[in-house]
């Protein structure tokens, strides 16, 4: 309107450096029904496992009930297709049904190009979803607070789950101890953890 050739993006860039900062930070809380959305993603996690040859680094897959923040986590020696819906199973089994959504990163098991609602998904998981009756909502790129109750679990593995000098004597010892760990945490009031 007033004749500026330079883009929009660059304007409010302009505008933002030269605005004061605000006391407070506002604050959105998306707030979801039971059931309703699930997110996922993997997390490198180093443990000491005997029957891997000692200590290695192994993928888990995390999956977090929105609503709740219940989550279940699931070990597994890799990140392909047949390794990310044996864990989509396995976590459904351990959460007790199948939510309506499901948020994942972007994995390329998840999405072949892109993130967001412009993702473009990868026909394996898509058929998974289809068959299995959820919905994919990929999260945006370099957007960590789209699956944010996610992300903090990695935070638990290394504080809270894993603990220093621990050995397992296989994958599936290191699955039952998780899983009774996850299960334990999960029944703690917020204010203990």
């Amino acid at each position: 309107e007033h004749g500026y050739g330079g883009s929009y993006k660059a304007v409010v860039r302009y505008v933002n450096r030269r605005r004061p900062k605000p006391k407070l930070k506002p604050i959105r809380r998306v707030e979801v029904r039971p059931g309703s959305q699930s997110r996922v993603d993997w997390l490198e996690v180093k443990t000491n496992v005997l029957a891997l040859g000692g200590e290695v680094k192994l993928p888990v897959f995390v999956m977090v009930l929105s609503a709740s923040r219940m989550w279940a986590s699931i070990w597994s020696q890799g990140k392909d297709m047949y390794c990310w819906i044996h864990c989509h199973n396995e976590a459904f089994k351990r959460l007790g049904g199948v939510s309506r959504t499901v948020r994942p990163d972007n994995e390329k098991t998840a999405t072949v190009k892109g993130g967001g609602p412009w993702a473009k998904l990868n026909e394996g998981y898509e058929s998974y979803a289809a068959q299995m009756g959820f919905v994919i909502d990929p999260a945006r790129i370099r957007t960590p607070r789209d699956k944010g109750k996610v992300e903090r679990r990695n935070g638990d593995f290394r504080r809270v789950l894993i603990r220093p000098g621990e050995v397992f004597s296989d994958l599936e010892e290191l699955q039952r101890v998780m899983d009774e760990r996850v299960r334990s945490r999960s029944k703690q009031p917020v204010s203990e953890r």
